[in-house]
């Protein structure tokens, strides 16, 4: 579940001496380790040039090489890693909406504004400047969530508040659900990320809070293993039946299997039986519901 801080005073660190820290106090796998390192994520906030160098260094440099290897949105900024990448550390601008062709829907997307969704890391988030964005916080149970869309969901509010300087939160992977609210005004935070080897095989979900129900999956390792499955069946390459069989049978993503199921179903239903006899022992609903395609 979400925990939250909040400190009034302390020495500011430089980023160089925080990535120092992090990489030999805190534990990417270890949840309390994440939580024991608060103070110090706060002490680097107090830094108020803490983004000078990122900002001024692409623009003596070339523009065209900022930030190459962000694999994240234009909002986000990449500031440094520790741990070989277990450990990341990133900037956050959050923007009031702005209308475009009369539609705040893009840039409501690009920031994830007003969208309950979980996530599939651990990570501490700090408010570095502004009024913050307003956040919605709620926590589910993950043990018996099958991910099948649309199922309902045990969602119990936590807490809403305004993410200033001086607050953080930790939120826990696949555990805790949040809603972001534009800010008033312009406002940045920062985050220490915790990156494993779990997270390509963990989906990302949507949630419907009134309904109580998951709605969807984000965008992320899964989803683009199983458009590419899907891309497949669209094209119809009968050819790659042979290489989905293992992927049914031994691929550690249920989602994953469930959409290479549902693939060779939709171009080869007559492998109904074999694909039964492989799988059909096995309870997992987004297994069952994948067997049943028609």
């Amino acid at each position: 579940m979400a925990r939250f801080f909040s400190f009034s005073s302390g020495i500011s660190l430089e980023l160089s001496d925080y990535l120092s820290w992090v990489n030999d106090n805190v534990d990417e796998q270890d949840l309390d380790s994440l939580a024991a390192s608060a103070e110090m994520l706060y002490r680097l906030t107090l830094n108020n040039s803490l983004l000078n160098d990122h900002i001024l260094g692409p623009l003596k440099a070339s523009l065209d090489q900022v930030q190459p290897k962000n694999q994240y949105t234009d909002a986000t900024f990449l500031l440094g890693t520790a741990k070989m990448g277990g450990l990341l550390v990133r900037a956050n601008l959050w923007k009031p909406l702005k209308a475009i062709n009369g539609s705040t829907a893009y840039e409501a997307d690009i920031y994830s504004y007003d969208v309950p969704h979980d996530h599939n890391f651990d990570f501490l988030t700090a408010g570095y400047y502004g009024l913050g964005y307003r956040t919605d916080i709620f926590s589910y149970e993950t043990r018996d969530l099958s991910l099948v869309e649309g199922e309902s969901v045990e969602i119990t509010h936590v807490k809403t508040m305004n993410l200033t300087p001086d607050d953080l939160i930790l939120f826990e992977k696949s555990r805790d659900i949040y809603t972001q609210i534009p800010p008033k005004s312009p406002s940045i935070s920062i985050n220490l990320l915790c990156v494993t080897n779990a997270q390509a095989l963990t989906q990302q979900c949507f949630f419907d809070i009134d309904k109580k129900k998951l709605s969807g999956y984000a965008n992320g390792p899964t989803s683009t293993r199983v458009q590419m499955i899907k891309m497949v069946e669209v094209i119809g390459i009968k050819d790659a039946v042979d290489l989905l069989i293992p992927i049914i049978c031994r691929h550690p993503c249920v989602r994953t299997r469930a959409a290479a199921i549902e693939c060779v179903l939709r171009m080869c239903p007559d492998l109904r039986s074999h694909l039964h006899s492989l799988v059909g022992h096995e309870r997992a609903p987004l297994l069952v519901r994948a067997l049943a395609t028609n």
